[in-house]
C-alpha cells in the first residue's frame, strides 16, 4: 500500500500527473436524422376537427329528429369514438410511411384528441410547426363550445319569443 493512497486502490484516488483516465468521456449522441416530410397529415387534421365535427353531428341529429334520446346519443358517442380511434391508427400508419419513428400509442386519443395531438407533436418535432395540429384542436374545441352556447341561446330566444306570442 502506498502512502499517497491511504485506502488502497480506490477508484476515487487522485491520479498521478500525466495519467490517462480509465473511462473515456461521454460521447455525444449522433444527431437525429432530419425527416423532410411534414407530420401534418389529413388524419391529423380530422383528429383536430373531431370535437367540432361531433358537435355538429349531434346537433344535426337533434334538429332532424326534433329531440335526442339517450340511446341515440350513446350510439353517436360510440360511432364518434370508433371513428376517432381508427383515424388515429391511420394517422400513425401515415406517419410511419413518411419516415417518422412513432413512439406513441394511438390509444392516447381515448383521453381526448388534444392529448393525442400534443404527444404526437412532442414526439415527431419535424419542424417548428409540429404543434400546429394541437393548436388547431384547441381552436376547434373552442368553436364547438361556442356552437353549443350559440345553439342554447338561440333556442332559448326562439322558445321565449314563441311563449310571448302565444
Amino acid at each position: 500500500m502506498s502512502t499517497s493512497d491511504p485506502f488502497g486502490t480506490s477508484p476515487f484516488a487522485p491520479a498521478s500527473r500525466g495519467a490517462t483516465p480509465s473511462v473515456a468521456p461521454s460521447t455525444p449522441r449522433p444527431p437525429r436524422a432530419r425527416v423532410l416530410a411534414s407530420s401534418r397529415t389529413r388524419q391529423g387534421w380530422l383528429l383536430a376537427a373531431s370535437p367540432l365535427l361531433t358537435t355538429v353531428l349531434v346537433t344535426l341529429h337533434a334538429v332532424v329528429l326534433g329531440a335526442l334520446s339517450w340511446g341515440l346519443l350513446a350510439l353517436l358517442a360510440v360511432v364518434a369514438a370508433g371513428a376517432t380511434l381508427s383515424t388515429a391508427y391511420l394517422d400513425v400508419a401515415e406517419l410511419r410511411r413518411r419516415g417518422f419513428v412513432v413512439t406513441f400509442s394511438p390509444h392516447l386519443v381515448w383521453a381526448t384528441p388534444l392529448v393525442y395531438l400534443v404527444v404526437r407533436a412532442r414526439r415527431t418535432r419535424d419542424d417548428h410547426l409540429s404543434y400546429r395540429l394541437a393548436w388547431a384542436a384547441v381552436g376547434f374545441t373552442a368553436a364547438s363550445v361556442a356552437f353549443v352556447v350559440e345553439a342554447v341561446l338561440t333556442a332559448t330566444w326562439v322558445l321565449g319569443t314563441a311563449a310571448l306570442h302565444g
